[in-house]
């Protein structure tokens, strides 16, 4: 588990004091769930909101509770509030329920709801801080709430704003690197813990290799030990496993190799499964990646999501009036479209004041697409995501917006740790550095990571038991049968609906992506039922 538990609060269950839920690295510490925030905490140790990792935090400020989340927002944070009215989760599913059990309000907004019926991925998450129902807000990540009895507001916490600045570049930089190394180093030395590195043959999780290379030359981490490094062995993944054996022979290290290591294993049934997508993905985030069956409370898996927002995204559009351009055309419907553009432009009108330099589809993505993708499987268990890092998003601010778009950070990344990486193929060659990139690469620089402490590791607890019988898919099609009977006509378009029913008769077996994709326009049916019938 993730230590990552779903919470709401309203005026009546407010803590006496601070609340903790997920995990977080502060410094080169790594802290994870409640008992892990109590011993740091009692060892001098304080977490801030805005650190690298996914929790949500309430720290009690004399009359007020302060609410946030970690930097990049990987937990996200939902609050509902109707007059005096006021919950806060985060989990969008379980506000909703929390706050219909108690009668209040819930207004469901059509043309929010109808972006889930488009087929990209644009539209998999949610594309405004508005959601589908209109009492609820999505926070943006720079800010908390701040909640009293009477009453809760937004506040600002962390400016995002940075001028062009080389220097600055650097320094950021550097101490991104010196950081990341450092928590490597940490989490290697701990005796009860392990790690598993995925070893693509693309360009992000080669960008957290190079942290793992940074950190046997600095810190003489041994990577025959509780380090495993893994890539896949499916037909479909052939190139990449090319790559990552390349990449294993010159650097030395054995792939998908055994590790006889101490465990914790927690088994999940199948309804506990559905349980955890409920309350961290359903309505949120639309592909329907399940989690995990088996959690190892001692191992801490290191991944390469989050890179996308070091670099041009929605990469087939020149502005936000292009995508508006060509998707109204695919929504049908001019006046409700008006409204999710409307709903667009005023969340890009908001992002803008905190990061100005920022081009606005980037921006767009980095708060939006990249924090429900990169920030899925760290809500399900634990998962370092160390590219959404908030250091390596500040280097990333420092940067003309040439430089951005084009991914010099990750570029430069390599260069600080492991340049030889950028000679080695990927598994596609578009995927190789440019010349430009290369003419203008950072230098070597000095770091000097240091260690720190973990706390709590393996102190997650099992999800309580759930009497839905079956695995996850029985479970997710039972429940989409009951939402089809009684979604009520009119709701969704037919086509939408038909395919939906298509898909399961080409469901591709394998998990992953495939399937995830595959069962979109179903996860749709399920949500757009869970609000109009209401449960």
């Amino acid at each position: 588990m993730s230590g990552l538990e779903s919470i709401v609060l309203t005026a009546e269950n407010l803590p006496e004091g601070d609340l903790f839920t997920g995990f977080a690295f502060s410094g080169s510490d790594f802290i994870v769930g409640p008992e892990g925030f109590g011993a740091y905490t009692r060892a001098g140790g304080a977490i801030a909101h805005h650190d690298d990792g996914c929790y949500l935090l309430v720290r009690r400020e004399g009359a007020e509770w302060v609410m946030g989340s970690d930097f990049k927002g990987n937990c996200k944070v939902f609050y509902y509030q109707d007059g005096d009215r006021w919950a806060v989760g985060n989990s969008i599913a379980d506000l909703v329920s929390a706050v219909r059990a108690r009668g209040w309000t819930i207004t469901v907004q059509p043309h929010l709801l109808s972006t889930w019926e488009m087929r990209i991925p644009i539209w998999d998450m949610c594309v405004s801080y508005e959601t589908m129902v209109k009492e609820i807000r999505l926070l943006p990540r720079w800010s908390v709430l701040r909640a009293s009895p009477g009453g809760i507001r937004e506040e600002i916490a962390l400016s995002l704003d940075a001028t062009e600045s080389y220097d600055a570049y650097v320094e950021a930089l550097r101490t991104y690197v010196e950081t990341w190394m450092g928590r490597i180093g940490t989490i290697a030395a701990d005796d009860e813990a392990h790690i598993t590195v995925d070893v693509t043959g693309g360009i992000d999780s080669r960008a957290v290799l190079t942290l793992f290379l940074g950190a046997r030359q600095h810190l003489g981490i041994p990577f025959d030990g509780a380090i495993r490094f893994k890539s896949d062995t499916v037909e479909r993944r052939a190139d990449d496993l090319k790559v990552a054996q390349n990449l294993a022979d010159h650097y030395n290290f054995t792939l998908n190799r055994a590790l006889h290591v101490p465990t914790a294993v927690r088994r999940l049934t199948g309804g506990q499964q559905f349980a955890r997508w409920e309350s961290f993905a359903f309505g949120s985030y639309r592909p329907v990646y399940e989690p995990g069956s088996v959690t190892d409370l001692h191992a801490l898996p290191f991944g390469g999501q989050g890179g996308e927002g070091h670099r041009q995204s929605y990469a087939s559009f020149e502005d936000p009036e292009a995508l508006f351009r060509r998707e109204r055309k695919r929504y049908g419907d001019d006046d409700k479209f008006d409204q999710v553009q409307h709903a667009i432009e005023t969340s890009l009108a908001v992002i803008a004041r905190q990061s100005p330099r920022t081009p606005p589809l980037l921006a767009h993505f980095q708060e939006f697409r990249d924090r429900h993708h990169a920030g899925l499987n760290p809500q399900y268990r634990l998962r370092s995501v160390p590219l959404t890092g908030r250091h390596l998003h500040e280097a990333s601010r420092h940067l003309s917006p040439e430089f951005l778009l084009r991914g010099q950070t990750l570029r430069d990344l390599h260069a600080v740790t492991a340049p030889g990486l950028l000679a080695i193929p990927y598994d596609k060659p578009g995927k190789a550095a440019t010349p430009e990139m290369l003419r203008d690469l950072i230098k070597p620089l000095d770091v000097s990571p240091k260690l720190g402490k973990v706390y709590g590791l393996g102190s997650a607890q099992t999800p309580p038991e759930d009497g839905r019988s079956g695995n996850f898919i029985e479970i997710f099609q039972g429940t989409y049968r009951r939402a089809r009977r009684r979604l009520p006509e009119g709701v969704l378009k037919t086509d939408t609906l038909k395919a939906a029913d298509n898909a399961w008769t080409q469901l591709p077996q394998e998990r992953g992506a495939p399937r995830a994709a595959a069962l979109r326009l179903a996860h749709c049916v399920m949500f757009a039922d869970f609000l109009i019938s209401g449960d």
